[in-house]
């Protein structure tokens, strides 16, 4: 028969045999993006246990990394080298799930899943690049109600203000 050859006990196709390499692959394809989605998983926890919402929400007025980390250079080297790798696993991630195209539905749960793991773990971190956020509203309120310059006036000037 052409298309078959003899396997001991078996006879086989080469379409089974393409399907069953295809099925390992996609499995193998699942579970390398799986190991990508660990690895930023175990990212994100180290920063949301380094900057806990609970503890830190308790201090007086917005924390930026500096006021957190007391102006440690160390600390701050670590917490670049943690959001570098937190894009480079993305970028590979991204890439590898970009790359072969004809099983991408198969990776959309676990794209999915993994995406509300990571929201709910950094749910439980501090903003803490979110400081120039209170800086926009603050000014926005100098401009909006006190009808002065934010470009002159600081919070302090506002001793009554609730921001």
């Amino acid at each position: 028969m052409p298309g078959t050859f003899k396997v001991p006990g078996t006879l086989w196709s080469h379409d089974l045999m393409r399907a069953k390499l295809r099925l390992y692959l996609v499995e193998r394809r699942i579970v390398r993006l799986a190991f990508f989605g660990f690895c930023i998983e175990l990212a994100c926890m180290f920063l949301a246990l380094w900057f806990p919402l609970p503890a830190l929400s308790q201090h007086v007025g917005p924390l930026d990394l500096k006021g957190i980390t007391r102006y440690s250079p160390l600390a701050c080297g670590v917490y670049v080298l943690i959001l570098a790798a937190l894009f480079a696993l993305w970028w590979w991630a991204w890439r590898f799930a970009d790359s072969h195209g004809e099983e991408t539905r198969s990776r959309v749960p676990l794209i999915l899943a993994f995406a509300a793991i990571f929201a709910c773990t950094l749910g439980l971190m501090y903003p803490v690049n979110a400081t120039d956020l209170f800086q926009y509203v603050f000014r926005s309120r100098v401009l909006a109600i006190y009808h002065g310059n934010p470009l002159m006036l600081t919070p302090q000037d506002f001793p009554g203000d609730p921001m």
